[in-house]
């Protein structure tokens, strides 16, 4: 904002050149005196004036299982409506004390998570502040070991295992809350086939596996020691133009018909695990330097126009592409796959 309180900002040429069709624009203001405030407008709705207030000032004092205070904490929140407090507003303090300055009003749920670089991981209960403006909250929050996870996937799967990957997510339910508190984490999956998570919060568990052409069945069955797998599918998409010319460079999603939510595998893309997401500083979150190594789901077309996506599960997807070019649309597809299938799909933008 200027000397005025006013910012402008452009819509996005990409949005205006795909002729995207904009119904609502989310808008997150942050000062560092005040609640950082969320809006909603449409785009013929800007200029009103956003009221930013101050919140409330919170303050959680820790203690590990041994009964030593950590050395610092880290700190997951959604609010009643699913959102999150922002990053910025948490402070480390001695004594174990963690403390949030202007947290907005309205029902937060909070966890802490101790996260050593040696050591096993610690998290309090999911904790609920009701916070007002002017209010100075306190809370005690004992830390306990997390849980721990060990299996192996199925016989099916050929040994040794290849280019193996299980991912983990916890969902803590929270009271009153729609959204749960979630906690991704994944790993490599030995050779033999064997995977441990050696600390992980308490919560529904969801576990998903990927090896070399085998993939969890949907939803994971997991008998809390041998995950079974089926036979993966595949697409080869093929991208060209209405002048039938290829297109290299689009990017090929998949997407499963559960919620990104509930299966953060799910969705395309790269995904950063709750516990290195929470280590960074506010303002280098979501950079890719610290994303994961391998893309989940994805790829990109070569200079024929074309890729080759393996380890998809089976059942009904969602195919997108994209191309960097803003002149081309967006392009959705629904397909259904079959075990050990590879489908081959032509698409024109």
């Amino acid at each position: 904002t200027n000397q005025f309180g006013i910012a402008v900002v452009a819509c996005p040429n990409f949005a205006r050149m795909r002729e995207d069709k904009i119904e609502l624009i989310d808008l997150t203001i942050s000062h560092p005196d005040y609640c950082t405030t969320l809006e909603q407008i449409t785009p013929e709705g800007g200029g009103r004036p956003v009221v930013m207030t101050r919140g409330a000032m919170v303050k959680f004092t820790a203690l590990l299982e041994s009964g030593d205070t950590p050395d610092r904490l880290y700190v997951q929140t959604v609010t009643a409506l699913g959102l999150e407090v922002d990053p910025a507003a948490w402070t480390n303090e001695p004594g174990g004390v963690l403390s949030g300055r202007h947290i907005p009003q309205g029902l937060h749920y909070v966890r802490l998570a101790f996260l050593p670089e040696e050591g096993t991981p610690q998290f309090s209960d999911v904790i609920e502040v009701n916070a007002k403006p002017g209010d100075e909250l306190e809370y005690h929050a004992p830390l306990k070991s997390g849980i721990r996870i060990s299996g192996r996937l199925g016989d099916e799967v050929p040994r040794p295992i290849v280019a193996g990957e299980v991912e983990i997510i916890v969902s803590t339910p929270c009271p009153q809350g729609d959204e749960p508190l979630p906690w991704f984490t994944w790993q490599e999956i030995s050779p033999d086939g064997s995977f441990r998570f050696e600390a992980l919060p308490q919560g529904t568990v969801e576990i998903t596996a990927v090896g070399e052409g085998y993939i969890s069945r949907q939803p994971g069955e997991f008998d809390g020691m041998v995950l079974k797998m089926e036979k993966a599918a595949s697409v080869r998409v093929k991208v060209k133009d209405r002048d039938g010319v290829a297109m290299a460079k689009a990017t090929v999603f998949f997407q499963t018909s559960e919620t990104p939510r509930q299966r953060p595998n799910a969705g395309a893309g790269e995904e950063l695990k709750t516990d290195d997401l929470l280590r960074l500083e506010p303002d280098k979150r979501g950079r890719p330097s610290h994303r994961r190594r391998r893309a989940k789901f994805l790829g990109w077309t070569d200079v024929n126009g074309t890729t080759l996506v393996g380890s998809l599960p089976v059942g009904k997807l969602k195919l997108r592409v994209v191309h960097p070019f803003p002149e081309y649309k967006t392009f959705w597809k629904d397909l259904e796959l079959s075990p050990g299938e590879t489908r081959e799909v032509e698409i024109t933008l």
